[in-house]
């Protein structure tokens, strides 16, 4: 059938009224759409925008207000413990005491904390002897320490001579949730750098971890095979700082001595920990501590602590480490109850579920278990770091 010329000029009519719906409909109406969606987000970007620019006119202000609020939280918790050391409240409780007849012993220790659990009190009583003078010049030396002291009670029983004598009871307060805040650190005072973050990674494949260590440090193929064989099964995360901290020595008793130096037998980084130490005299339970001034900081949960530790002799002593969590809750662990190496020897502890994060390394000590122990010892310790063992066997 032949169509006409009418007829091919209504079909290429309704073709192109067909092609206009078909266009209007899928192509004009949505980008219509789209445009309106976008015009409000412009608009609500612009609001956005202006409430952006009026907080960074702002921003000196509440720096401002940062500051003085910071200084005034600072010099608040400066009055206070930010934890309490039994070996430390010791070493202070005796060094306050500056008379040379004045005489204090029989320490007792009892923990109290708040049910919010912000404040932690530690109560200590002891016996005093001495001349009435010198114990009105102790009393004054607590009064005035820079961090507040509170004496509870005070029992005097007067002797002969001037001499009184009794027992005092003295409160120490801590605010452990204000430690982190009140250090005011960045995270590379508290991490290092992003040199030392990178080449102490736990995150490198053991092979080539144990490679970089036999090409910067003086490690023999045993040591370096002891290395290999830990790590195969475990990753490990190094506490950053150990090797570079400042630290110091506390005793149980006042008879125990220790030297704390650097030295270069090491495993890993540019230095270890020598720590050698003396009991002075026999007992089943002194200690000797290796206090870190720093902040030796665990940020998460993890299954294991562990730490190198090298002994040129069997001494049968015991080796721990003391953690400190966010709320001021301290947990001692022990390394090993037997020194009966004399070798590099990695010592691995549980770390307790109840620990809260995130918290830090206080300190190292070794302690005599038996009477009958040698006196004296001495030990290299180097990478403490935190450990967990591969969840999938095929990890290279």
């Amino acid at each position: 059938m032949k169509i006409s010329n009418r007829e091919k000029t209504l079909l290429v009519i309704l073709l192109l009224m067909v092609f206009g719906f078909v266009f209007l409909k899928y192509v004009i109406n949505p980008v219509k759409a789209e445009i309106v969606v976008l015009n409000t987000e412009s608009e609500t970007k612009a609001i956005e925008l202006k409430q952006i620019n009026k907080l960074i006119s702002q921003e000196e202000l509440y720096q401002k207000a940062y500051d003085s609020d910071h200084e005034k939280l600072i010099d608040y918790t400066n009055n206070y413990y930010s934890n309490l050391n039994q070996e430390e409240l010791l070493v202070l409780l005796n060094t306050l005491n500056k008379g040379e007849a004045f005489y204090i012993d029989d320490f007792k220790f009892s923990d109290k904390q708040d049910k919010d659990e912000r404040i932690q009190d530690l109560k200590v009583t002891f016996y005093y002897s001495g001349p009435y003078e010198e114990l009105y010049d102790y009393i004054d030396e607590i009064s005035n320490y820079d961090k507040f002291i509170r004496i509870n009670d005070l029992d005097i029983e007067s002797e002969i001579d001037n001499i009184v004598s009794g027992e005092l009871e003295i409160n120490f307060s801590s605010l452990p949730l204000f430690q982190a805040y009140a250090d005011g650190k960045s995270i590379f005072d508290i991490y290092g750098d992003l040199v030392d973050k990178q080449t102490e990674s736990p995150y490198v494949p053991y092979a080539a971890l144990a490679q970089r260590i036999a090409e910067s440090t003086k490690v023999s193929d045993d040591e370096l095979g002891k290395i290999e064989l830990y790590l195969k099964d475990r990753t490990v995360k190094p506490i950053i700082g150990f090797d570079n901290s400042k630290t110091f020595f506390v005793g149980s008793n006042v008879d125990i001595v220790a030297n704390i130096e650097k030295t270069e037998k090491r495993l890993y980084g540019r230095d270890a920990i020598k720590f050698s130490y003396n009991f002075g005299v026999k007992r089943d339970d002194s200690k000797a501590n290796l206090v870190f001034e720093e902040n030796l900081i665990i940020d998460e949960q993890n299954k294991y602590l562990s730490m190198w530790v090298y002994s040129n002799e069997v001494t049968g002593h015991q080796i721990g480490v003391v953690l400190v969590d966010a709320i001021g809750e301290s947990y001692d662990l022990v390394l090993t109850s037997n020194v009966d190496f004399k070798e590099w020897k990695v010592l691995e502890v549980d770390v307790p579920i109840e620990v809260n994060y995130p918290c830090k390394v206080q300190r190292v000590y070794t302690k005599s278990t038996d009477y009958d122990q040698r006196l004296n010892g001495t030990l290299i310790f180097d990478q403490i770091q935190t450990a967990e063992i591969y969840e999938d066997e095929n990890i290279d």
